[in-house]
């Protein structure tokens, strides 16, 4: 027996199995949020923008990294960034973790979601024993500075790796950080 109930993580009512509950139709990795949608979005008209100039002879990749499934840090708090920017620039690979995301419910700068940028660089990195390998990552808020200002000055987020998606250059200023690193 079919019926339909609010089952998804976006409140939409999808087909399940009466009797045991279970989505008879499956889609992975789930549908991109508003969020993630822009990230894609902006990245893709950055790329097509300055394929010729900034981006030239770089090889740039973005991977969906899979909820639960891909690759995750923190076992505690199960932290999988949402997309992986391979950004290969001849000898060199700059790997970064983004995760776009609202930030009011996070605590604060100190937050390990926020702070996993260091946590890749002091102890991630070292293990590697390579040099052409740049591990880093980003949190792409979707809060607005205004409503969390009172964590630090706007460097001082761009310090701990997160940039505000409502600045018009916000893509651009990632790219020249990854590409700098």
């Amino acid at each position: 027996m079919l019926c339909l109930q609010d089952k998804d993580a976006y409140g939409k009512k999808q087909l399940v199995d009466k009797d045991t509950n279970e989505p008879l139709i499956k889609i992975s990795p789930v549908a991109l949020n508003p969020g993630e949608k822009r990230f894609v979005a902006d990245v893709r008209k950055f790329f097509d923008d300055n394929r010729n100039g900034m981006l030239a002879d770089k090889e740039i990749n973005l991977l969906r990294n899979e909820s639960r499934k891909g690759i995750g840090f923190f076992e505690a708090s199960g932290f999988y960034p949402d997309f992986i920017l391979w950004v290969n620039d001849g000898e060199h690979q700059h790997v970064t973790f983004i995760d776009p995301k609202g930030i009011r419910n996070l605590k604060g700068l100190q937050d390990p979601k926020i702070q996993l940028y260091k946590t890749l660089k002091e102890e991630v990195k070292p293990t590697l024993h390579d040099s052409d390998i740049t591990l880093d990552s980003y949190i792409l808020s979707n809060t607005a500075y205004q409503d969390v200002n009172f964590w630090g000055t706007r460097p001082e987020f761009a310090e701990n790796h997160v940039l505000f998606n409502e600045d018009d250059k916000y893509i651009e200023t990632l790219f020249k950080r990854i590409v700098k690193s």
